[in-house]
């Protein structure tokens, strides 16, 4: 029951799809670690396998457990080893657990080679992970260095499965809503009101036209800026029209006598 329970934890961490990417992983590891930890710590990782040749990891969480300085010395008998590349940003053997849920090294043929370079994770003689990779080549991937090589029982490998589709599709979820947020985000370039300011027909009688723009609030009106705060006098130029007269009205205005009209463009 008490497992169950842990499991639910863990399922509704990977749902909290407002979360950044590094609060995300930070979260998973902290809601893994009674489900997963032996003693040796949680990491989890996101990743960018797009081009799956040249994988990124990206936002990366570690547990209370888990000493960072095992990693540099992890990748440097990586390196040594020839067995992959030995970078803190390349996800170690992806070529061998990319299509998979969940697995342990121990039973992942290509990666037996790599056995004996996880006594560099505190003595560890086996990793648990849930890999979790959807169709747009983002992923997330969450493992646990366990001090023996014990086997999963045949029920909870397909329950973990199941868990590390909940994981890919939540964190698809995630990184989504994201770009909705951004999206509904006006930019700066949006938020700065940029003023047009064109000379009359009658002053420019047919002469090439100006138009200027100022792209940033420069002082009050009255002052040193236009009526809608968004554009300074001396950053006004006139082309082929040296002694005209400008009067700024408001977007979409047209009074009876003007020489001048400003819009803002969006």
């Amino acid at each position: 029951m008490k497992q169950a329970a842990l499991l639910l934890d863990f399922l509704a961490a990977t749902y909290q799809v407002d979360l950044d990417g590094r609060s995300y992983v930070e979260n998973l590891v902290a809601q893994a670690v009674p489900l997963l930890d032996r003693g040796l710590g949680v990491v989890a990782y996101t990743y960018d396998a797009r081009d799956p040749s040249r994988p990124i990891i990206g936002d990366l969480a570690l547990s209370s457990r888990f000493d960072p300085e095992w990693l540099g010395a992890f990748y440097g008998a990586v390196e040594a080893a020839s067995l992959d590349h030995g970078h803190d940003r390349h996800p170690t053997g992806f070529q061998a657990w990319a299509h998979l849920t969940s697995a342990q090294v121990s039973s992942i043929r290509k990666m037996r080679g790599f056995l004996p370079l996880l006594a560099h994770f505190g003595g560890a003689r086996d990793v648990f992970a849930l890999n979790a990779l959807d169709a747009t080549g983002h992923g997330v991937w969450l493992g646990a260095p366990w001090p023996r090589i014990t086997k999963e029982t045949p029920e909870r490998a397909p329950l973990f499965g199941r868990i590390a589709a909940h994981l890919s599709a939540a964190n698809r979820l995630r990184r989504a809503s994201a770009q909705e947020r951004r999206a509904s985000q006006p930019s700066w370039r949006m938020r700065a009101a940029s003023c047009v300011v064109r000379p009359s027909r009658s002053t420019t009688r047919g002469r090439s036209r100006a138009d200027v723009t100022s792209s940033a609030p420069r002082g009050p009106f009255g002052r040193s800026s236009c009526r809608n705060g968004c554009c300074s006098k001396s950053s006004i130029r006139t082309v082929g029209a040296s002694s005209s007269r400008w009067t700024i009205g408001r977007p979409r205005e047209r009074p009876a006598k003007i020489s001048a009209s400003a819009s803002i463009r969006f």
